[in-house]
């Protein structure tokens, strides 16, 4: 496919009795779309089953397709495609939803790395795994089932804070986070140079860590643990239902967050062959990274779910927009120790940094990637090989350096350093364009 092909969004909205939220996501969802594609916006009424398959598998656009978006909703293992006249999608049933031939004149197709994201309305239980592998494997491509109030809190309008306190918070912001690096002679070689930044990294994250949270710089606390009944829930479909809690502490709006995880053992056993598997990429330079951060991703995917639905939980008692959600989430993985694994790749996969609460540049990026792609967020893992160094990407209403890729913005991420905002991207890392993207 030539890079000069056209790119969009499709969006499918199927029948709801609650007419009112659909009307006003999809209003605010096309002028949040229409912020990266442009005018290249492919609206579909849905009411049958039939049209739902259809669309996702032979759609009729005339530009390819980037993302797909589905408003639709749930209840009782059931997709209501059509919640008037009780037309819906059940658990078990997708692949004998026949298709229809589509109409028109299709210019347009998916493109490899397009994803189906299904916004879905309940007011009783969601949408399990085993459908969602269900979607998965009969669509032949990644799915994410997420709840219609995520979308809703990401596309609403962000509330100016007043200009005072935010040049107050922003002084403060440098006075605790900005460093310097001592000289260093021209006699230091590039792996030395390396090291030594990767060391500094290091024990400047430890003391950040170690400051934040122990020196009482916060105003409350809020506390989490995953209970035997969520454990329960979680391995229930597992082989073992062995695993270990995990405790882990940090600082966000002056509030310091102490939660305990639980992570299964039988993710950490997946976790280590994946990443063995992942590393046998046949990728050469460049792309041989991409490879690996793509296949931690995918096999990641439906694990973590514990450590995204707390976070999301607590956080939803802020009322925090699409930008301060993701800097929370940063905020939780810059507080993770750093330290460069031990393993041929250096790398850990997300449950294995959680697991063992440490990780390096691209194994904490990785992590942060992934959560964020589970709550809705298009991201994209950012390396420089001449530095040795790897940040997150992230597309939200941020300010800052960014890198584009097929018109979206990412805003640089950096795991490792407690108080980096999205976008900050210190001078010693270079500019943005010393920057690969690889996208996921």
């Amino acid at each position: 496919m030539s890079e000069s092909r056209s790119i969009g969004a499709l969006v499918l909205v199927c029948r709801s009795k609650f007419a009112d939220d659909f009307s006003w996501v999809r209003t605010q969802l096309s002028l949040k779309l229409q912020q990266r594609f442009a005018d290249r916006i492919h609206f579909v009424d849905i009411s049958t089953t039939r049209e739902l398959v259809s669309n996702l598998i032979n759609p009729v656009t005339l530009f390819d397709i980037a993302e797909v978006h589905v408003l639709v909703e749930y209840e009782s293992g059931r997709f209501l495609v059509d919640a008037v006249r009780d037309e819906f999608i059940q658990a078990g049933r997708i692949a004998g939803s026949k298709s229809s031939p589509q109409l028109g004149i299709s210019g347009g197709e998916f493109l490899p790395e397009t994803t189906v994201k299904v916004w879905y309305l309940t007011r009783s239980e969601a949408p399990t795994i085993a459908m969602l592998n269900e979607w998965s494997a009969y669509f032949g491509r990644r799915i994410y089932f997420l709840p219609l109030a995520r979308l809703k809190n990401q596309i609403k309008p962000r509330t100016p804070k007043p200009a005072l306190k935010k040049a107050r918070r922003k002084a403060s912001h440098e006075r605790k986070s900005s460093f310097t690096l001592p000289t260093i002679s021209s006699g230091f070689t590039l792996p030395k140079l390396i090291f030594f930044l990767a060391f500094y990294g290091a024990i400047d994250s430890f003391i950040r860590y170690q400051g934040n949270i122990e020196s009482g710089d916060y105003d409350q606390i809020v506390s989490h643990q995953d209970s035997a009944l969520q454990i329960e829930v979680l391995t229930s479909d597992m082989e073992s239902s062995d695993g270990d809690l995990i405790e882990h502490s940090w600082v966000f709006r002056r509030t310091r967050w102490d939660f305990t995880f639980f992570i299964a053992s039988q993710w950490l056993d997946y976790s280590a062959a994946e990443l063995k598997a992942a590393a046998d990429n046949n990728g050469r330079g460049d792309q041989y990274w991409g490879s690996v951060y793509r296949s931690l991703i995918y096999a990641n995917d439906a694990r973590l779910d514990n450590v995204v639905s707390a976070l999301e939980k607590h956080a939803s008692q802020l009322n925090l927009d699409d930008h301060d959600m993701a800097t929370f989430v940063l905020s939780f993985v810059q507080h993770i120790p750093y330290k460069i694994p031990g393993n041929d790749l250096g790398l850990l996969a997300p449950p294995q940094t959680v697991r063992q609460s440490y990780g390096d540049c691209d194994s904490k990026s990785l992590l942060y990637a992934l959560i964020l792609r589970k709550l809705g967020y298009d991201v994209a893992m950012l390396i420089n090989r001449r530095l040795s160094h790897a940040m997150a990407g992230v597309s939200t209403s941020a300010t800052g350096t960014f890198k584009s890729y097929r018109g979206v913005r990412y805003y640089f991420a950096e795991s490792t350093a407690v108080g980096h905002r999205i976008g900050q991207l210190s001078s010693k890392w270079g500019g943005a364009d010393s920057w690969l993207l690889l996208p996921l």
